[in-house]
């Protein structure tokens, strides 16, 4: 089946969403309003690594995983 894309532009949260066998964080997510979007593991994904607790505007493109969570592969981000 085939994954749709979705354009939007969203304003939230980076929050950290997984942990590795040390705890550090290895992927986020963003917090809009009472939805969560896991944000791809890509170069500018790993770059909101260090932004945890950071208010930020996306651009890019959500789409639903196989296990039905809302997802973004990020276009664009800026800090607020």
């Amino acid at each position: 089946m085939a994954v749709r894309k979705k354009n939007v532009e969203l304003t939230g949260s980076v929050t950290a969403f997984d942990w590795d066998d040390d705890n550090k964080v290895n992927r986020v997510s963003l917090c809009v309003d009472d939805d969560e979007y896991l944000i791809d593991n890509d170069s500018l994904g790993e770059e909101l690594l260090k932004l945890i607790n950071t208010k930020i505007k996306v651009k890019g493109k959500s789409y639903l995983d196989e296990n039905k969570n809302y997802c973004l592969k990020l276009e664009e981000f800026i800090i607020l």
